[in-house]
């Protein structure tokens, strides 16, 4: 399988830190041999003794101290560091150890490298803390940061008695937690680019959670967890697209693990996925440093907590996670099935982001991306923890002059916004529980183009008008639709107008001139989710697709037309009775000066018809109901 590596926008380098000694630590390569630190000089150092902030208390400014974490060739490494003091009122509810900066291979990168956060701060005596919070913008050493107690961690990552993130305010001015990089394998960066660019559409505040990402690779390995070693918070798992967050562990306890040293995403109570992570390389960058690193698709424990101290978890427990199946049906590919799983309790948004991604991604990857040649049919089936919510419809999109990617990013579009709406909906809170996607790439376009309506100029009432519609299909070919649209002997005589369009055009239409559609009884386009009832809600999203259906309704225009020797003199100046009005594209009959005699349309005269195709434009004419009597 061919893997893309993605690098998307890094943000700023935080703070520096620096020290070159190495442990015998060991741990299981990629390439199953066991690499072992070229110096030993930490190897009889136990961090499993912790050293209590009342001891670093009483330290001398300047006394060493050194920092671990998975650095360049995947090698634990450990880092010399001056301790500074203790910054009693760092957090609201700890104080911080203020660390500087003195190996010159990290003060060379002008900073701690991104996905170092929870690299644990130690001494002979113990462990200290973990590295995690740095001074923004820091240009020229000294370098300082600030590690987080490991007293704090142990006793606060599992407590639900920390504060919330509205309540923190760190004090010390430019004091910001060390960046967390999220990297995601098995796409490209242009792929990367319109999803994030979706999900701040979509999204509250305007946010992607993946415009700030780390730099991954994708492996098969098992990983070895001890303090310094890779922590990758999972996102997605499965064997196409992948997704993780990278800090460092800290400390661990048995099969308790804590890392980080700061919040993730602040959520609390949680439950992610720890899958196996190997760093291959420290890479330096304009911005910042960061971490690359390689994902596997083992799940090796689950992440309970995410609080102000840290994140902890417990190794062999296996997290809930969202099932997302995508068949990818492709011209000269054939049909595969797709697996992924999605950490659930993120974020709406994000979690919506990440389920399109691990939907559309294997789609993305396996087409031409040429103009003029493909459309899609996306059959979408999304169920909750309640029977009776549930998303489920089908959808086709093609398009003129765009490439295959951007043709599928409409249905994209269009996923992030039914499945967000579903997580974010104001009447039932619940869960997504699976979600089932069909993706056929159909090798031609099936685009129809409204170019003329047609019809006899007059009907008695009580008999029939037959309408036609031409289409122009894929600009190669006409094809005509036809509609016998039954005139009741109720309808008083008088001009007509017929409109015809896509069905949510048509639908628009009625609304404009107070007509029903009983024939769907749907909401207008673009009607928001606070305006919507549950069941009103789920009526809209599961429709038949709109863009696909032709729709014809009928609506009144005026009273007869005065004699035409009166024609100069009145305000019917200049209309014809009998003439066909195609210019008037949509637009409804009270637009055009002509007045409403408040008859009521028949809820017959809305007709539909699917055609297969995305319909593009509208047309309108007029015809003139007589009286048999004439």
């Amino acid at each position: 399988m061919l893997l893309n590596l993605i690098y998307l926008l890094l943000s700023l380098a935080f703070m520096g830190c620096d020290g070159s000694k190495e442990s015998p630590v060991s741990f299981n390569s990629p390439t199953g041999g066991r690499d072992k630190f070229t110096k030993e000089l930490h190897a009889d150092w136990d961090l499993q003794k912790i050293v209590s902030l009342d001891s670093v208390r009483n330290w001398p400014a300047g006394k060493k101290m050194f920092v671990r974490t998975a650095f360049a060739g995947a090698e634990l490494e450990d880092f010399e560091v001056k301790f500074v003091t203790v910054v009693e009122d760092g957090l609201p509810t700890m104080p911080l150890v203020m660390l500087e900066a003195s190996d010159p291979r990290l003060i060379a990168l002008g900073g701690v490298a991104q996905g170092m956060s929870g690299s644990p701060v130690f001494t002979e005596e113990g462990t200290v803390g973990a590295l995690s919070y740095g001074f923004d913008l820091q240009g020229a050493p000294p370098f300082y940061f600030m590690a987080t107690p490991i007293q704090g961690m142990i006793d606060g990552v599992f407590s639900i008695g920390n504060p919330s993130l509205k309540s923190v305010a760190v004090k010390i001015k430019k004091l910001v937690p060390l960046s967390i990089p999220i990297a995601v394998t098995g796409t490209s960066a242009k792929a990367l680019k319109y999803f994030s660019a979706i999900a701040q559409k979509h999204t509250g505040n305007g946010q992607s959670f993946l415009l700030e990402s780390g730099s991954a690779s994708s492996g098969e390995f098992n990983q070895s967890f001890e303090a310094g070693g890779p922590l990758a918070t999972g996102l997605v798992v499965g064997p196409e697209v992948k997704a993780a967050a990278l800090g460092t562990i800290t400390y661990m306890n048995g099969n308790q693990i804590f890392g980080f040293g700061h919040p993730f995403l602040w959520l609390g109570p949680q439950s992610l996925p720890i899958v196996d992570a190997y760093v291959i390389a420290e890479i330096s960058n304009l911005f910042a440093a960061f971490k690359f690193f390689s994902l596997g698709e083992n799940i090796r424990g689950e992440l309970t907590a995410d609080r102000l101290p840290g994140v902890g978890g417990v190794l062999g427990q296996i997290p809930n996670m969202l099932p997302v199946t995508v068949t990818v049906d492709i011209p000269n590919f054939g049909i595969k099935t797709f697996k992924h799983s999605v950490a659930r309790g993120l974020p709406a948004g994000f979690e919506t982001e990440l389920s399109a991604m691990s939907v559309f991604i294997p789609v993305l990857n396996r087409n031409d991306d040429v103009a003029n040649k493909y459309s899609f049919r996306v059959d979408t089936k999304i169920t909750t923890d309640f029977s009776d919510i549930e998303i489920k419809n089908s959808r086709l999109y093609s398009a003129y002059d765009s490439p295959a990617s951007e043709v599928l990013f409409g249905a994209i579009d269009e996923y992030f916004s039914s499945h967000g709406r579903l997580l974010t909906n104001p009447y039932q809170k619940l869960q997504i529980k699976d979600v089932t996607v069909s993706v056929k790439m159909v090798d031609s376009l099936l685009i129809g183009m409204i170019t003329k309506i047609h019809s006899d100029t007059s009907v008695f009432a009580g008999d029939v008008l037959k309408v036609g519609v031409n289409l122009r299909v894929n600009r190669t070919e006409d094809r005509e639709v036809e509609f016998n649209v039954a005139i009741p002997d109720t309808f008083p005589v008088g001009i007509y107008s017929i409109n015809v369009g896509p069905k949510r055009e048509v639908r628009w239409f009625m609304e404009f001139n107070g007509m029903s559609d009983p024939v769907s009884n749907a909401l207008l386009p673009d009607t928001s989710m606070s305006d919507m009832s549950m069941d009103e809600f789920l009526k809209d999203v599961n429709a038949e697709d709109e863009k696909t259906i032709l729709g014809v309704a009928v609506s009144f225009v005026s009273s007869p037309v005065p004699d035409k020797r009166d024609l100069d003199t009145t305000k019917f100046a200049g209309l014809d009775s009998l003439s066909v009005r195609p210019d008037s594209v949509g637009l409804p009959p009270n637009l055009l000066g002509m007045p409403d005699m408040g008859i009521t349309i028949p809820d017959n005269m809305v007709l539909y018809q699917s055609t297969g195709l995305v319909l593009q434009g509208s047309r309108t004419m007029q015809f003139r109901v007589k009286s048999k009597t004439e």
